[in-house]
């Protein structure tokens, strides 16, 4: 058991580490790159790069708030989440899908902060996808990390109730084991 935490914490740090070193090298890779170009498109205008400056949130949300109040939503109460997060899987036990998802958002929001402090309070993107004039709003490494950690999120919480509803109805299917055996006691 202390092998498998360790493990799964040993894994939670690289994750973060992983997610914040290939966000923050793209967002300078797309600086020095793509700032001031043109539109770079690919696969007939499926996926494009075009540098920008996000002052808001998701989809640009609360772009057109005063700077004032962006810092303090986007800095302060997102710093408030993010130490939530961090503190979440130390307080509780959470299934090993709720856990990743926990350090997916938190890497993802981690490589967004440190865009809004050092720069003020916007974020670089730079990328889109979209097919015709359907199109995502411009984004970067971080916002995929806390988009698959949301999607990890919504998924096994739509699992939950369903493995729940399992246990109740057959009081042994929670410690019953594949093949009908039960395993020995350690004791």
């Amino acid at each position: 058991m202390q092998r498998f935490l360790t493990s799964r914490w040993n894994g939670a740090l690289w994750l973060c580490v992983v997610i914040l070193v290939v966000d923050q090298w793209t967002k300078l890779w797309a600086v020095e790159t793509l700032d001031g170009e043109q539109v770079w498109q690919y696969f007939g205008d499926t996926f494009r790069m075009q540098y920008a400056l996000n002052p808001g949130g998701f989809l640009g949300l609360g772009g057109n708030l005063s700077s004032e109040w962006r810092k303090a939503l986007f800095i302060g109460l997102n710093g408030v989440g993010l130490l939530a997060l961090a503190i979440l899987p130390c307080i509780k036990r959470l299934t090993l899908s709720t856990f990743f998802a926990c350090w997916l958002i938190f890497a993802g929001g981690i490589g967004n902060q440190i865009d809004r402090i050092r720069l003020g309070g916007y974020v670089i993107d730079f990328l889109n996808i979209g097919w015709g004039p359907v199109r995502s709003g411009i984004f970067n490494v971080a916002d995929m990390a806390i988009t698959l950690g949301a999607i990890l999120l919504f998924v096994t919480a739509i699992r939950t109730p369903a493995i729940a509803k399992v246990s109740e109805s057959d009081p042994t299917s929670a410690t019953s084991v594949p093949g009908g055996t039960q395993p020995k006691s350690l004791s």
